[in-house]
């Protein structure tokens, strides 16, 4: 079937376009009438390929379309200044609608404003950088035009932040149209008139991006015309790694199209490779069976048995809310902030988002396995993930280590009668009222005394009203006493979740529905609510004397609902709600406390009031209570997390504020919203000055907008704030100068910052050990190439270490036996690589001491091997962790432990060293080495940088190839870069066909202070790949090292020659 469908004219601005669109549908692929008009569009079936062919005008730009089915026209490519083209279609293609448009190109006149191509690095057009944030992303925004889709408008992103503010008053189909007028021509497939997007560029590597922006989804043909248009008009970016990063509206679509962009070279990335959030949310350690629960089914397989509260969780979205597990790791990121985050800390595990595929790839290897996981947080917000397999772990010392991880008895300021159901005046209230208030509404008093115009007016519902709504009638007993007997068989910690957990569905629905306030309740909840307007929304937030404490947080343990007084107050059951018209049933506030009251028996707050301890008849929810703050005034909402610290005579308040558009939370994001980040100081005393950084920006935030908030006004008064509310709450606490303290807070419409809650983080942590505990994972070791020891001594001591621990205890001070059970090494001792896989105690003449160094302790391996250098004294430090360290943090595998490795020779050994002097040669009598965990194998990061260097030298040249890991993120007064990993190197000149070394040992790197010199050792006979002929021909001219080493200043460098007999020689005195 061939179908052909002519075109009509259209008008564009005040002239007139005549646009001929030829339709072709396949059935059978045949050919059976051509279109004698032009533009036209024609199936070529040759045998090899199948094209489509059109024949225009080409003084003209003609483009095809495709679509299928009901789907709108999408474009596929174009091109200009032909009267005859082609385009390769694949068979798969059969079922798809192509057209053909023409038209004229529309004529922009040339501005300083716009220019087709980019010049990187340096290019004049990429946007500013927003206050003094180490970690930007820039950009420059561009436009492609549908009638001229081979060329990109860049626009100078400094001058025009937003497209429609450029396409408006210099591009000619948009020129005089309204926002709304632009976005409809802009943004839904099928009536384009021009395509939008951004090329992003990484703050710290050769990276850069391609995004297109639109609300429907583009098919991938059409993805990849326009990232090839775009990538192909940018210069200077021949070492530069590029990547289509789609936006939220694209992204589904693109990532199950993988294969196809993966086929045509097109790497992908997603919005927060460069935005830092790979991280450990909570530092810490666990011990644990990892399991792989996918996020909507933690409740579920928690109540099965599937998920025990011993298991380590790892799960692929962060849910509202986990219930108490051993440890945490998911693979899309969240914030410090998430309720999830603070529950991890209050529950003292660790939590943390794997971003390395490395370490996706371990995890995912230990699923079902018990295993030791580590978290860390390092410099510049870098973060460690360990997951090491913990299987040869005995139950008895797993008992031992687990008692660590002992909840401790919480300390609870049990709950008391006020003698009134209401308090009305806030700011008379203090922490200790959680006996009357609980925790969330006590701690609103620093907030009505602090701050009482950026907070809201609140009463709080004590203690008195729920103890009121207990004690009412059921049956032959009391609605508390009904609760009390339900609950009996699950007093105590570990219980039968499965059956607490219909105990207490049960619960709440007895509360919700089976349950009431008695009339005098109701007119005194009312008298209490008279100060609000009985026609707005009114929330009422759950305040238990077990949340928001000094010693516990409980964030998201309870819930909070809001309901409207006139709907309980109207003589009447029906709808429409009177507080919001879009709510069909009345929401009362009776049934709000209700609901509220249910939640103090949600499954997860009551499992941890029992694995604490708490008492039962001791505790209570209360209600702070204050107007709700609808969708539609709010126009930001964040968290704040405030430490305070001494600098010298001032004090030193660091403040983290996340913050996200409009209502869409931060602390439990949907659909992988990336919150704005922004990191605040303030000093008092000495020196008193206040500033802000952009870490990171909002996923919802338009590029050229600012930050979520008035920049940087609003960020700097929030600032004052929290601070002014630090120091009243340090005043009630003297003896806690330093707390960490979070902030919960809204932008509302007429720009009023509403700091709406306060609370103190506690740092629940495990039980202090004396001793270290040794888990027996094993362990793979490299040596690192890096700034530390010398370029010979690494390649003399270049090896592979994969070593297990003895499971036990290890005393750090006084150890007097060897823990490391086996280890299988592969060094070249003699001129090639030996294998040898023994318990260290049995290598000859070994020895075991804990040796010291000023305050730090090493345990040391010691023993003899035969080398090349005769028999030579190697030893192996472990870096003891000090006391501060593990007394908290005790459980270790080897690789956890920081190893150097060493040799002291009998006699001196060469040594060839670079710098600002030039090469310098000595001798040394001994050699030591960082070792660092890792194999040769592993691939490079994301992000990592790849770096080559050549150098000649007579007839010989060197080539090499090799990565850098990433940047470093964050503020750094300098840096050295490592090698992560070769590539290979390539050396002409020595023998016949070139030398192409690529395995670890023959090739060697050390690099000066901040990179300025580099040291490379090149042993083409320790590679495996090195043929036979070609080891002769270096045997006959005598030489078996390269040695090569770059200037300082990046304008040269020099090579040497290692003959056999281990004598240096001037590669341009060298000999056939």
């Amino acid at each position: 079937m061939y179908c052909i469908k002519v075109g009509m004219k259209h008008s564009m601005g005040f002239r007139f376009l005549i646009i001929l669109s030829v339709l072709i549908c396949f059935g059978l692929l045949q050919q059976i009438t051509k279109a004698d008009q032009n533009p036209s569009i024609d199936v070529i079936n040759d045998s090899d390929s199948l094209n489509l062919k059109v024949v225009g005008d080409s003084q003209k730009s003609q483009r095809i379309e495709f679509k299928s089915d009901y789907s709108p026209w999408a474009l596929l490519t174009s091109d200009t200044g032909k009267s005859e083209w082609n385009f390769p279609i694949s068979s798969s293609d059969q079922r798809r609608l192509f057209r053909v448009v023409e038209s004229v190109r529309p004529r922009n006149f040339n501005h300083s404003s716009w220019k087709g191509n980019l010049d990187f690095p340096e290019e004049p057009f990429l946007s500013e950088n927003l206050g003094e944030s180490f970690e930007v992303v820039r950009w420059v925004k561009f436009t492609i035009l549908m009638d001229d889709s081979n060329k990109v408008y860049f626009q100078d992103s400094r001058k025009y932040l937003f497209h429609y503010d450029f396409a408006k008053v210099r591009l000619k189909p948009f020129r005089g149209m309204t926002a709304e007028e632009f976005n409809d021509s802009t943004l839904y497939l099928g009536r384009q008139e021009g395509i939008l997007g951004a090329v992003l560029v990484a703050p710290y590597s050769k990276e850069y991006a391609v995004q297109f922006i639109g609300q429907d989804a583009f098919p991938k043909e059409m993805m990849k015309f326009l990232f090839d248009t775009v990538t192909d008009s940018i210069n200077g970016v021949d070492e530069w790694d590029s990547y289509l990063m789609p936006v939220a509206a694209h992204a589904s679509n693109v990532l199950e199209d993988q294969e196809y962009y993966n086929e045509n070279n097109i790497a992908l990335a997603n919005p927060d490779r460069w935005s830092g959030q790979g991280g450990c949310y909570v530092p810490g350690w666990a011990m644990g069976r990892l399991k792989y629960i996918p996020s909507d089914e933690i409740d579920e397989a928690y109540l099965n048995g599937q998920l025990k509260p011993t298991d380590v969780l790892l799960t692929d979205f962060v849910p509202a809310e986990v219930p108490y597990v051993a440890g945490i790791l998911t693979l899309t990121p969240t914030t410090p902030n998430s309720h999830v985050s603070i529950l991890a800390q209050s529950y003292g595990i660790p939590f943390a988002y794997i971003k390395d595929p490395v370490g996706r790839e371990e995890a995912m290897s230990l699923i079902e396995s018990q295993i030791l996981l580590r978290t860390s947080a390092g410099y510049w917000g870098s973060c460690s993930i360990e997951t090491l397999d913990a299987s040869s772990v005995e139950d008895q010392y797993l008992n031992e280590i687990l008692e660590l991880k002992k909840a401790p008895q919480l300390e609870v300021n049990a709950k008391a009668t006020k003698g009134q159901i209401a308090i009305k005046d806030l700011s008379k209230v203090w922490p200790v009222d959680s006996r009357f208030i609980g925790g969330k509404a006590a701690n609103f008093g620093f907030l009505r005394r602090t701050v009482p115009d950026n907070s809201p007016q609140a009463i709080a519902f004590t203690f008195d009203l729920w103890d009121q709504f207990m004690n009412q009638p059921m049956g032959d007993t009391t609605l508390g006493e009904e609760i009390d007997s339900r609950l009996q068989p699950f007093s105590s910690w570990p219980t039968d979740i499965a059956g607490l957990d219909k105990a207490l569905r049960d619960i709440r629905n007895i509360i919700r529905k089976a349950s009431d306030f008695s009339d005098e309740q109701k007119s005194a909840i009312l008298e209490g609510l008279s100060q609000f307007s009985p026609t707005e929304k009114i929330r009422f937030r759950s305040s238990t004397n077990v949340e928001d404490t000094r010693y516990f947080v409980g964030a998201g343990l309870y819930d909070s609902f809001s309901g409207c007084v006139l709907d309980d107050t109207d003589n009447d059951d029906t709808g429409p709600s009177h507080c919001d018209p879009d709510e069909a049933d009345e929401r009362g506030v009776f049934r709000a406390i209700r609901k509220v009251y249910a939640s103090f028996y949600n499954l997860n707050a009551y499992l941890e009031r029992i694995r604490h301890g708490v008492n039962e008849s001791e505790v209570g929810m209360a209600l702070l209570v204050h107007h709700s703050f609808p969708d539609e005034i709010e126009l930001a909402n964040g968290v704040a997390t405030l430490s305070r610290g001494l600098s010298g005579r001032s004090v030193r308040v660091d403040i983290s504020m996340v913050t996200q558009k409009g209502a869409v939370s931060v602390t439990n994001p949907e659909g992988g919203a990336i919150p704005e980040i922004v990191e605040g100081y303030l000093y008092r005393g000495t020196s008193n000055y206040e500033g802000v950084n952009l870490q990171q920006r909002s996923s919802l935030m338009l590029l050229g907008e600012d930050a979520v908030m008035d920049w940087q006004d609003d960020y700097l008064s929030l600032i004052e704030n929290l601070y002014q509310i630090s120091e009243a709450y340090i005043d009630r606490f003297p003896e806690n100068q330093e707390p960490r303290l979070e902030f919960e807070y809204k932008r509302v419409r007429d720009g009023e910052i509403v700091i709406k809650q306060i609370r103190e983080i506690p740092m629940n942590e495990s039980n202090g050990s004396e001793n270290i505990a040794i888990i027996g994972a094993p362990s793979e070791l490299m040596v690192f190439q890096g700034e530390y020891g010398t370029v010979m001594g690494n390649h003399r001591l270049k090896s592979l270490w994969r070593m297990e621990g003895e499971n036990r205890w290890v005393n750090p001070d006084g150890e007097r036996k060897s823990f490391i059970a086996n280890a299988q090494v592969e060094i070249a001792l003699k001129g090639d690589v030996s294998n040898i896989d023994q318990r260290p105690s049995d290598w000859s003449n070994h020895r075991f001491r804990i040796r010291k160094s000023g305050n730090q302790s090493y345990a040391r391996d010691s023993w003899i091997w035969d080398s090349e250098h005769g028999r030579t004294n190697y030893w192996i430090d472990g870096q003891m962790p000090n006391l501060t360290n593990y007394e908290r943090d005790p459980v270790r595998g080897l690789s956890q432990i920081n190893y150097y490795l060493g040799a002291d020779y009998r006699n001196p050994v060469p040594v060839y060293n670079s710098g600002f002097g030039g090469v310098n040669e000595s001798t040394t009598t001994n050699d030591t080495v960082r070792l660092i965990t890792g194999s040769p194998n592993d691939p490079a990061q994301e992000g990592s940088m790849l770096q080559t260097r050549s150098f000649t030298a007579g007839e010989v040249s060197v080539e090499t190839q090799f990565y850098w890991p990433p940047f470093p993120k964050g503020p750094t007064a300098g840096y050295t870069s490592p090698l992560e990993k070769w590539v290979q190197t390539t050396i002409t000149g020595l023998t016949v066909q070139p030398i192409i070394l690529k395995g670890y040992y023959s090739q060697t790197y050390r690099p000066g202070h901040h990179n300025f010199w580099e040291d490379f050792v090149f042993e083409p006979s320790l590679d495996e790949e090195l043929s036979d002929s070609q080891v002769s021909e270096l045997l006959k001219r005598n030489v078996r090292q390269v040695l090569l080493f770059t200037d300082p200043w990046g304008q040269g460098g020099s090579m040497s020659f290692i003959g056999l007999d281990g004598k240096p020689r001037d590669p341009l005195k060298q000999v056939r």
